[in-house]
C-alpha cells in the first residue's frame, strides 16, 4: 500500500486523492511540501525570528524565498563605464554642427 503525506498525516491513497483534488484550483495546487536541507544555525536563527514577529516558520521562509527569487531574477542594466577625454569639448569648426555633419566627417576616408 502506497501513502501520502499531507499536513503530517499519512493517509490511504484514495482518500490522497479525495485529499488532493479538494486542493486543486483550476488544476493548480496553491502549496507544495517539501525537504530542505538548511545549515542548523540558519533554521534557530529563522525560527527565533518567527516567534518574534509572531508569524509561522512557514511565512518567514516563504518571504524570503520569494525575496531572493525576485533579486536574482531582476535584470540589472550593464555596468557602462564612462569614457571621457581632457579637452574642451569639440573643435572650433565643429561646436556648432548637428551630430550628423559630425559622423560624416569621421567616416569621410573611410568609405561611409
Amino acid at each position: 500500500m502506497i501513502l501520502f503525506y499531507f499536513s503530517n498525516t499519512s493517509i490511504s491513497p484514495h482518500s490522497a486523492f479525495q485529499d488532493l483534488t479538494s486542493r486543486l484550483n483550476g488544476d493548480i495546487v496553491s502549496h507544495m511540501k517539501t525537504t530542505i536541507d538548511i545549515a542548523d544555525d540558519l533554521f534557530l536563527r529563522s525560527k527565533q525570528l518567527s516567534k518574534e514577529q509572531g508569524v509561522t516558520l512557514r511565512e518567514l521562509l516563504s518571504e524570503g524565498l520569494a525575496y531572493a527569487i525576485k533579486r536574482r531574477s531582476a535584470v540589472h542594466p550593464p555596468h557602462v563605464k564612462a569614457v571621457t577625454f581632457k579637452g574642451k569639448g569639440l573643435t572650433p569648426e565643429f561646436r556648432q554642427s548637428s551630430w550628423s555633419a559630425i559622423r560624416d566627417a569621421a567616416y569621410e576616408e573611410h568609405g561611409s
